[in-house]
């Protein structure tokens, strides 16, 4: 049995394709990568998983392994990013509106309800 060699890879450039423009069509995802011997390779990830790599190699390789968990784990950040927006934009409104009705109250308050009864003196047991 043949043990899977890992070797490191470094990406050097991510470009989104908005445009059909000859091989590369709208959705598209093209890094470039440089293993560790420094041999640079172009990795296109397509949304249709007709996934393509620019090295030698006959079957799926190890750049195309990497590009792919690269691109998923960047969907999943966003995807996250995303859900912290909507759940900060639900509370933002919840406490505007907890504000409004506090403002409303305190309106509606006769002021000596609000005023202090001692004439901002602090407290004591002592008469004066």
């Amino acid at each position: 049995m043949r043990q899977k060699i890992t070797r490191d890879l470094t990406v050097i450039a991510r470009y989104y394709i908005k445009k059909n423009h000859g091989k590369y069509h709208t959705g598209d995802v093209v890094l470039r990568v440089r293993n560790d011997k420094g041999v640079e390779y172009l990795v296109t990830v397509r949304p249709t998983n007709d996934q393509s790599c620019s090295c030698p190699s006959r079957k799926p390789c190890y750049h195309l392994e990497y590009c792919k968990g690269v691109e998923e784990a960047r969907e999943a950040a966003a995807e996250q990013v995303l859900a912290a927006k909507v759940i900060a934009d639900k509370l933002t409104q919840e406490v505007e509106a907890i504000c409004a009705e506090v403002s409303t109250e305190l309106a509606a308050t006769p002021a000596r309800e609000l005023a202090p009864l001692n004439g901002n003196r602090p407290f004591s047991l002592l008469r004066r």
